[in-house]
């Protein structure tokens, strides 16, 4: 997930009637769809010499509590594990399994973290036990991420057991030591969403800034980061109308986009009178009245395909003004008076049913004024550097 970095304040907070960010730290952005098979208190159990854990270790790492379960290291064997045990796993599904981990020991050679999959009953009893190493990064500060999906390949007879450990190497001065284990994740996916204890839905994933609306993402896809992604023929998110997103007149629409080439679509609609719309050469234009209106408009700029551009349309009563990376590209006197207010905004298509854009989106605002000049470019250099534009 992207990390919003204080380039200034965003302009127009004011009169934002919806907007979300997928790397704001108010942490509007919680990611796909998922549920976490984990139980919140998991039934953990000792295995392979693990002691404890410590359900209560709490922790302040940057500046953030969080609790660990801590584990003990009781003999000098090759790996010390803890395990928990979903049930109803079976064969020819992804499963992704996922969790944060510090060692907190002074040996020199630092351990290095095992992750396994079994099926049966792996203490004493292999009955198809298979060990697997997950991929494993460095989140900073001592901390790792660990992530493993895997297919069983017939299915588990019995209790089926993840496992998650240190690998010791057999070595006597590892024990006494602990290693810290927070945010395991169990899901039926073929690839890690963001932490969540529990579920989340299709209406929790993307969480509107100002608290009035709910995004749905039942209709978009994710990608591998569990970022929303849209591959151009069916993708969108839908805002439903409510009277906090409601337009009574002028509107802004701002989007930060990276687009994929060779697809022309509708980045944002709300109502027959607000469409922003690309074509599929780059050029940009806006839709009035009905979606094949915009050839009366014209088509300007050019939002190049494969990188992030800052994308601006803002409308009043008939004169439509587009910035591209915060510059002018065209100033248009278009239109009838805004009379639209209340039907359902679209992100990445025209209806929910055509006009499919393809591309990321990771930022999406409207505000029911005309932003100026002065203000776009404000939030085009507040997004400038963290999108590399």
């Amino acid at each position: 997930m992207a990390v919003q970095h204080g380039y200034g304040k965003i302009a127009g907070a004011d009169a934002l009637v919806f907007a979300y960010d997928t790397g704001d730290t108010r942490n509007s952005y919680k990611g796909e769809p998922t549920v976490n098979y984990v139980p919140s208190s998991f039934n953990y159990s000792l295995y392979a010499y693990a002691s404890g854990p410590v359900d209560t270790t709490v922790l302040n790492e940057n500046s953030k509590s969080i609790t660990a379960k801590r584990y003990t290291i009781t003999n000098a064997v090759n790996t010390a594990r803890a395990a928990i045990f979903p049930s109803g796993l079976t064969t020819g599904v992804a499963y992704t399994f996922s969790f944060k981990w510090k060692y907190n020991g002074t040996t020199t050679t630092s351990p290095s973290i095992g992750v396994s999959a079994a099926k049966g009953y792996p203490e004493g009893n292999n009955n198809g036990f298979t060990s697997q190493t997950g991929d494993t990064v460095s989140i900073g500060n001592g901390w790792y991420l660990t992530t493993y999906t895997f297919v069983f390949s017939s299915n588990p007879t019995g209790a089926s057991i993840l496992t998650f450990g240190i690998s010791t190497g057999s070595t006597s001065s590892y024990v006494g030591e602990t290693f810290d284990i927070y945010e395991a994740q169990f899901e039926i996916k073929d690839h890690r969403t963001p932490f969540v204890n529990g579920t989340r839905s299709a209406t929790q994933g993307l969480l509107d800034l100002n608290g009035g609306s709910t995004p749905n993402l039942t209709n978009v896809s994710f990608d591998s980061n569990g970022q929303p992604t849209w591959d151009g023929t069916n993708d969108t998110i839908s805002i439903p109308s409510n009277s906090s997103n409601n337009i009574a007149g002028d509107i802004t629409m701002e989007l930060v986009l990276n687009r994929t080439a060779g697809y022309s679509a509708a980045v944002m609609h709300k109502d027959v009178q607000y469409t922003l719309y690309i074509y599929s050469s780059g050029e940009i234009t806006y839709a009035d009245s009905s979606l094949w209106s915009y050839a009366s408009f014209g088509a300007h700029g050019n939002l190049t395909a494969g990188t992030y551009h800052h994308l601006v349309a803002t409308k009043t009563s008939g004169t439509v003004i587009i910035y591209l990376d915060g510059t002018v590209v065209v100033t248009r006197s278009f239109g009838s008076a805004i009379t639209q207010t209340n039907n359902t905004l679209y992100i990445g298509s025209y209806d929910g049913s055509s006009a499919f854009f393809a591309g990321q989106i990771p930022v999406a605002k409207v505000y029911n004024r005309a932003l100026t000049a002065n203000e776009i470019r404000n939030n085009y250099r507040h997004y400038k550097t963290r999108f590399d534009i």
